[in-house]
């Protein structure tokens, strides 16, 4: 059930970060990363974990295909969350440079007479 969660949570975290949005290449998470990503690659060379994987879909043929499906529609989820997600930064992103665009009679007036609103 962890796991079903993890992912889960993983995808409602990411469908709210913005688009674009990212670590410096040469950062500290990034190097963490890349030592974790190796430790992962060193141990999973050294242990046959495909034939661990094969074992497991042959003797749970069902609970493999119930994974899959999984996969698919949480795959499927996040791509509709990350495009609505970035239909709504892009409506945000609009409708404040349409607010600022927008000026008022008082503030015309204002920026004629050369004079800034105190308020």
């Amino acid at each position: 059930m962890f796991p079903i969660r993890a992912v889960f949570w993983t995808l409602v975290v990411a469908a709210f970060v913005p688009a674009g949005f990212h670590a410096a290449p040469d950062g500290v998470f990034a190097q963490e990363t890349q030592r974790i990503a190796g430790d992962f690659n060193a141990r999973s060379a050294n242990r046959e974990m495909t034939s661990v994987t094969a074992d497991f879909c042959v003797d749970r043929a069902e609970a493999c295909r119930v994974v899959e499906e999984f996969g698919q529609v949480a795959g499927f989820v996040a791509t509709i969350a990350a495009d609505r997600a970035e239909e709504a930064i892009n409506a945000h992103a609009d409708q404040t440079a349409a607010q600022e665009a927008a000026l008022t009679a008082e503030q015309l007036f204002y920026e004629a007479a050369g004079e800034f609103p105190t308020r």
